[in-house]
């Protein structure tokens, strides 16, 4: 599938939809992160907030990587059998 195959999907138009109608929620929970402190080598706060977050959000196999990067996996979409 091309890139411009792709940006037509039904699934991705929906996404991007949805993503610009969040906007506001979007800077909002980008603005709380930046204010949680985290200089450099010293970001377990910042971290925790985001696996909090990753698994609220329904995020899958929330966990830090070996240099404290927080890392999950989106859930499989149900597909339907129509």
């Amino acid at each position: 599938m091309t890139p411009d195959q792709l940006s037509q999907h039904p699934a991705v138009r929906s996404a991007r939809l949805r993503l610009a109608a969040s906007g506001p929620e979007v800077l909002e929970e980008q603005l709380r992160i930046v204010q949680i402190p985290a200089p450099s080598l010293d970001e377990m706060e910042r971290g925790s907030y985001l696996e909090r977050r990753f698994r609220h959000i329904g995020l899958l196999d929330v966990f830090r990587d070996e240099v404290g990067n927080v890392l999950g996996r989106l859930p499989r979409p149900a597909h339907s059998s129509d």
